[in-house]
Parts: C-alpha cells; structure tokens; sequence
C-alpha cells in the first residue's frame, strides 16, 4: 500500500521491516491524520547487516553472511527519503576475508570501521544513483538492545554525518524517555498488530511510534536538510507522553 506524502524507504534488517508492516497492518492513513511521510520499504531482510560478507558472531553462534543480503542490485526511482535501520549486524564482530587472520573484528578495529565506511559509502551511492534523494537517515541504537555495542554503532554513524545530506535519527534518545517496552517489546522491534516472534499478541505500536517520533524527527531533518519538500515551515514535537496500547 502506497500512501500519499513525502516517498520515504527504508533499508535494513528486522527492526525496519516490522515497522514498515505494522504501519501497513494499521493502515497508517487511518491511524494518523494526514501522514507526512509515505513509508515503504524497498529492501529490508531478517538478520542483515549492511557490511557485505564474513562470519558473523553472535550471543547464540556464528553464522555466515546471507547473499541475499546483498543490496547492490537495487533500483530506486522518484523517491525522496531514505532511512537506514540497521546497525545490530554491523555492530557486532565479524570475521572478514579480506584482513589477515581468523579474528574476530569490530568497530574498536580501525581495519573493521574503515571497511564498514566504505560499505555504508557506497550504499549511499546505489541509493542516489537513480533517483534525487533529498535526504538518507540512519536509526541510531538505544542502549536496551541486547547486542553490547550500541555506543560504537552510534559514534560510527556520527561520523558519517560529515556527508552532506546524511543525518541521524535518534531513536536512542526518544527511547531514554519513554517506557521503551511499550514501544519494542523485546528490546528491539515494535509490535505489527499481529502476533510474532517478537510480540505475542496483536498490539500495535508501529503506528504511534511514527506519530510520537519517527515523522517528527524525520521532518526536522528535512526542514534542516531539504526545506523545499516540505510544507510546512515548523514541524511536530516529539511526543514523549505514555503510550497507551491498543
């Protein structure tokens, strides 16, 4: 489902993919008065980083990286905003071919967090190379995660700012002042209104997360970034009162 307003995608693994299907489970245009943004999500796959290849390690194993993870094929035309909503893979160590030895690395390696640069560099090429992005955001990490590393991940995504239309989204911060578990249940992904693997039952809360934060902080990133997308010359607080489940 397409909704009207600023064409928006995201890219990432788990987190952006339930929050893409939780607004389409709620039918955002009838849970939200006029959406700013038309959410999508144009490659989101379970358990992707966006640095390529290598042994991944985990609290539950090693695994090898997933080819399908591979977002160098996409084609993206006439849309307006990307959002990046990754960062657990990336952040976590990894075994990689192509540096010496069988060590495990991670953003504290130099070695690791200058790959991972270019990875997410080039990404941003493929994203813009077909279409006028205005705007790319990258969802920072909140510390309730249960991978060790946010802090690292969130530096690393800071300096990447330096990149003119790249900015940060800081889902970290929202989640230091609010009851997170109401919004991501198992410390990590928002509810859909159906059941999953991360939420047993059919709450919701896809949809006030957009309306709370996620359309604010998005369009006081525009306003700064790329003001001509907008129609509005102020953009909505964040909304740190309780969430009530429905």
């Amino acid at each position: 489902m397409q909704l009207e307003g600023i064409s928006t995608f995201i890219v990432g693994d788990s987190r952006g993919l339930t929050f893409v299907q939780g607004l389409r489970n709620a039918r955002l245009s009838d849970s939200v008065s006029n959406p700013m943004f038309s959410v999508s999500q144009r490659f989101t796959q379970l358990g992707c980083p966006i640095g390529r290849g290598g042994r991944i390690q985990t609290e539950i194993g090693t695994f090898e990286y997933n080819p399908k993870c591979d977002w160098s094929k996409l084609n993206i035309y006439d849309l307006d905003v990307a959002v990046i909503w990754a960062g657990q893979w990336d952040s976590t160590p990894r075994d990689l071919d192509h540096i010496p030895g069988e060590n495990f690395l991670d953003l504290t390696s130099t070695e690791y967090r200058d790959w991972l640069t270019s990875e997410y560099k080039e990404l941003f090429l493929i994203l813009q190379k077909n279409s006028p992005l205005k705007l790319i955001a990258i969802v920072n990490l909140s510390s309730m995660n249960s991978e060790k590393y946010p802090d690292l991940y969130n530096g690393f995504i800071e300096e990447l700012t330096v990149i003119d239309n790249v900015v940060v989204l800081d889902l970290a911060d929202f989640m230091s002042k609010v009851d997170s578990r109401s919004f991501l249940p198992d410390g990590s992904h928002v509810s859909t209104g159906k059941p999953t693997e991360y939420s047993p039952n059919n709450d919701n809360s896809a949809t006030d997360l957009y309306e709370k934060w996620f359309e604010p902080a998005l369009c006081a990133a525009l306003l700064e970034k790329a003001p001509e997308l907008l129609t509005t010359k102020t953009c909505p607080e964040i909304d740190y009162s309780p969430r009530v489940k429905k």
